[in-house]
């Protein structure tokens, strides 16, 4: 019964559905999208399902949004992409506010509100995502300063920041220069 789907208990279905989400992990990592895709879908269905009769399913639903979100984004799917990963940050703001004080799910937040700034930043449109990223990065690791992957995280947004900053300085100045590249 627990394997064919037909248990009512949520944790059995929770369980199914985070098998699902795992098989889509491993056929995004073999190069299978469509398997891949499959996968996410059907477990984020599941999970958003389960995330209406249990709030406690709320950041599990967040993580295979984030997942699907991945697979579109490497799929060059981006306006898709963004909606996930909208949705899913959104999840996963409903889920901090029942555990605020959780570092898993506000690491979490972080890397999905990067990766939307990432993808925001691939599209050529910049809102205030970065900065979020970049604070929730530097208060996980200003708060848990033996954490490496924190301290790892707020490097990275900062290099992305930094990044994003340099790309927009150089289109400005090629702006002004009426097209050339002022850094010559």
């Amino acid at each position: 019964k627990l394997i064919g789907g037909g248990s009512n208990d949520p944790f059995d279905r929770a369980g199914l559905a985070g098998v699902e989400n795992n098989q889509g992990l491993l056929w995004h990592t073999l190069d299978r999208p469509v398997e891949a895709e499959a996968c996410f879908r059907s477990a984020r269905a599941k999970f958003a399902q389960l995330s209406l009769e249990r709030p406690i399913f709320l950041a599990e639903s967040a993580t295979v949004s984030h997942n699907l979100a991945e697979l579109l984004f490497a799929t060059g799917r981006y306006s898709e992409a963004e909606g996930v990963y909208r949705d899913g940050h959104r999840l996963r703001v409903k889920a901090l506010a029942a555990d605020p004080g959780s570092p898993r799910l506000r690491r979490e937040s972080a890397r999905t509100t990067m990766r939307l700034a990432e993808l925001l930043e691939r599209l050529g449109r910049h809102d205030e995502s970065r900065v979020d990223s970049l604070e929730a990065w530097r208060q996980l690791a200003r708060e848990h300063p033996g954490v490496v992957e924190y301290a790892l995280g707020c490097a990275a947004a900062v290099q992305a920041w930094s990044s994003a900053m340099d790309s927009r300085a150089i289109a400005l100045a090629k702006t002004v220069g009426g097209g050339q590249d002022l850094r010559d």
